[in-house]
């Protein structure tokens, strides 16, 4: 029997994590026959593989593995699109938690025509027994004011918007447009979004379909992440990508409080504007967050917020730099 879903899951070096993500893929509300899944590895080295397949064994579940030479989220989901079998193609990231109707929602969305991908939010979640750098990084990308703008992070509200996390989409539609854009590496999914969206087909933010999602661990691998988000976003715009209003916010934000900032060094001195600029964020970490948290972890989340974005603005300035 033909599958009518294709599950594609990119993956490199994710062993500590994509067996729950596995295990939440083999909990969904629909038949096995109905859907397949394929996991389509970048030459992971630390048993990727191993894990998947044991999980997936555990629970009963087929998966197939097409390996990733070109180690990108991109080139993954385009080897997955090209052996896919399903009339539906759904992504699920290593690090990511579906919920147990995912599958069933994003095809009673993908039956209406108008709609060419159907995703939800990103919830941010610590791991088990995970370290305070762990929780302030959770709590920062939790903050519905310093991580984008984008509806997805900060919606409870159905409705059409620019993009959305992961996707489902018709596989019609993905092999129509060529899949995912693979360069630059990283914003594929922004990227496809906005070439649905151009063919006039709407992009739908479903928040039943929000799913739980393991950031990085570090500060260090934080700032690295982001920065290639805002390389790819520089270079995006630098060849004429879209430029949406919520990202003139994003831009302005940091340069304003650059500004402020070096107005009060200039009036009152460094010490005064650090202290400024702590307690500012503090307020926003408190406003932007729905959690309660110790003041450990909020100092924790007001560092973090800065990496990711700073980073994120380095890289926007390197990307639209680049030759």
């Amino acid at each position: 029997m033909t599958p009518d879903i294709t599950v594609i899951v990119p993956c490199r070096n994710e062993a500590a994590d994509i067996g729950d993500c596995i295990a939440a893929i083999a909990a969904q509300d629909v038949a096995r026959s109905e859907f397949e899944v394929l996991l389509v590895d970048g030459e992971s080295d630390d048993g990727t593989v191993e894990a998947a397949r044991a999980e997936a064994a555990a629970n009963g579940l087929g998966i197939e593995v097409l390996e990733n030479p070109d180690r990108t989220a991109a080139t993954a989901l385009n080897r997955g699109l090209s052996r896919a079998r399903g009339r539906l193609i759904v992504r699920v990231d290593a690090r990511s938690r579906i919920t147990s109707g995912h599958l069933r929602r994003c095809r009673e969305h993908l039956d209406d025509r108008r709609i060419g991908v159907v995703g939800g939010g990103q919830r941010p979640v610590a791991r088990p027994g995970a370290t305070l750098e762990e929780r302030g990084i959770v709590r920062a990308l939790s903050n519905r004011y310093t991580t984008g703008l984008a509806r997805y992070r900060r919606s409870d509200t159905p409705g059409a918007v620019d993009t959305v996390w992961m996707g489902a989409f018709r596989r019609s539609d993905l092999e129509r447009v060529g899949g995912w854009p693979v360069r630059p590496a990283q914003n594929q999914d922004y990227r496809l979004n906005q070439t649905l969206r151009a063919e006039g087909l709407q992009v739908w933010f479903d928040p039943t379909l929000t799913a739980d999602y393991l950031p990085r661990r570090t500060l260090r691998a934080l700032a690295r992440q982001y920065a290639a988000f805002g390389r790819a976003k520089g270079t995006i715009w630098r060849s004429g990508g879209t430029f949406a209003p919520r990202h003139a916010l994003l831009l302005a934000g940091p340069l304003l409080l650059g500004v402020g900032l070096v107005a009060v060094v200039r009036r009152k001195g460094l010490a005064p504007a650090g202290a400024l600029a702590v307690a500012g964020l503090l307020v926003v970490d408190e406003v932007g967050s729905s959690s309660p948290a110790s003041g450990q972890e909020r100092a924790v989340a007001v560092v973090a917020t800065l990496v990711a974005d700073g980073a994120w603005l380095v890289g926007v300035v390197r990307g639209c730099a680049r030759r």
